[in-house]
């Protein structure tokens, strides 16, 4: 199961993720929304929202944090509906022809 090649696409997979964090750990992590926020106060000094959030992070590494986690999330469905696709595809040998997926082997008997 650990094979050499496992263990080294998870720590290329560590690598890759980590690297943006410790290149920008002084960063003020500002989202799309909050510089939105700063262009619409520029543009119209007395705009006031329409809602206010029922809860808000206490800071911006939590927000972040939850961001990738609700992303996480959403991969995990995705990568959950197509695996189930496929394994249905394969018990019933309905593989498409062009498919990058290998052909279940047929059995000898």
């Amino acid at each position: 199961m650990f094979t050499r090649k496992n263990i080294s696409l998870a720590v290329l997979f560590v690598l890759i993720a980590l690297t943006p964090a410790l290149i920008n750990m002084t960063s003020d992590l500002m989202g799309t929304d909050d510089k939105a926020e700063a262009v619409i106060k520029e543009i119209d000094t007395g705009y006031v929202r329409w809602f206010e959030p029922f809860w808000s992070p206490p800071n911006k590494r939590t927000e972040t944090l939850l961001f990738v986690f609700q992303a996480a999330i959403g991969a995990g469905f995705i990568f959950f509906y197509i695996m189930r696709k496929y394994s249905i595809m394969r018990k019933h040998s309905i593989m498409p022809k062009h498919s990058i997926m290998p052909r279940p082997k047929k059995s000898r008997q």
